[in-house]
């Protein structure tokens, strides 16, 4: 046993290290971003003088550049939680071999009372058997490795699943990635995640059947188009005139951002868990597997699936929460709800992938 703990302190000095600079990483990004505005506010007030189509281009690559390296900043966070997370599972190793302290559910609630064996051997509970070995995160996977401890079972299919763990035991890496897919998922064996997302998409969008809304947002490119051609060729006229059109359409988002709000609120923690369930789905269903028993459940997965893609499903609906998350960003939010009407934009998508995929 001291061997494998030793193995996962190592694991934890080598993650450590790197969850350093990953952290450093951040903080010059973050300092980047910073200077990228200043800087760029700067420029455009020293252009102002030249005419619009200097400080219309200097506008596009101050915005691409925030753009590139906001992307980039995000995916150093993303790394920085996923080490951390790391650190944390190989910590609950360590705790779970040496103090019998397993973060992950105990089972306490499948215990059955009167049960001819479970109450006897401590199956279920507190320092119980599946306290010790479960690590589960979803509702389905408790409820499966409950019912192997629970009911009787066949030898060939105990021999089964004992070939399938087996293909796992050596993978220790493949094994904590899965893991650290679906880490967090707080009491997430008491709650189907699937019903959870269905009801909080359970929204009322019938606001965005207002026929005023509908024509007024088909008529944004072209008036953004023809507010463009004007500035163009009389940037004082036209300057004017697409300051007050911004400001037109915050106004009209305002209206909706009590509704708007309340749906963003609702589907913003399940941002997270989406990304989380397809990223261990991915990686489920693209490993190659060799033990009857996997290969079986994959197999069975793709043939409930044939019509659609439950990743991309997924995922189309992560990238709408996702952007409907920017107008956290009060900069983002000016800008993109004055441009495009963001908010406005985002529930569109929402409203039609619920009808695509919703039944």
């Amino acid at each position: 046993m001291q061997q494998i703990v030793r193995a996962y302190q190592s694991r934890i000095l080598e993650l450590q290290s790197s969850l350093d600079e990953l952290t450093r990483q951040s903080k010059r990004y973050a300092f980047i971003r910073l200077m990228v505005i200043i800087v760029g506010f700067v420029v455009l007030f020293g252009l102002s003088q030249f005419g619009s189509s200097a400080v219309i281009l200097v506008l596009i690559l101050i915005f691409g550049l925030f753009a590139f390296i906001l992307n980039r900043h995000l995916r150093i966070d993303k790394d920085r939680s996923h080490t951390a997370l790391k650190i944390q599972i190989n910590e609950n190793e360590i705790n779970t071999l040496m103090r019998f302290e397993n973060r992950y559910f105990n089972g306490a609630s499948y215990d059955i009372p009167g049960h001819y064996y479970s109450n006897d051997l401590d199956v279920f509970g507190s320092y119980s058997l599946f306290g010790v070995i479960n690590r589960c995160s979803t509702f389905h996977g408790n409820r499966c490795l409950a019912s192997w401890f629970s009911e009787v079972s066949h030898l060939e299919d105990i021999v089964a699943r004992k070939t399938a763990i087996e293909e796992l035991e050596p993978d220790l890496e493949w094994r904590q990635a899965l893991f650290t897919d679906l880490y967090e998922l707080e009491e997430m064996h008491a709650v189907n995640f699937a019903e959870k997302v269905r009801s909080e998409l359970d929204a009322d969008l019938t606001f965005m059947n207002q026929a005023w809304l509908k024509l007024y947002r088909k008529l944004l490119p072209l008036v953004w188009l023809g507010l463009l051609i004007v500035s163009y060729f009389y940037w004082s006229i036209g300057s004017k005139l697409m300051i007050t059109y911004l400001l037109l359409n915050l106004g009209v988002t305002m209206k909706f951002v009590n509704p708007v709000s309340k749906i963003q609120n609702q589907l913003s923690k399940s941002s997270s868990l989406l990304e989380r369930f397809m990223k261990a789905l991915h990686r489920v269903m693209n490993r190659d597997w060799s033990a009857p028993l996997n290969q079986s459940k994959v197999a069975q997965f793709e043939a409930n699936n044939q019509e659609d893609n439950p990743i991309l499903i997924l995922h189309s609906l992560k990238e709408i929460i996702d952007k409907l998350d920017y107008r956290l960003n009060i900069v983002a939010t000016f800008i993109l709800n004055g441009v495009v009407l963001w908010d406005l934009m985002m529930m569109d998508k929402l409203v039609k992938w619920k009808h695509a995929h919703l039944h």
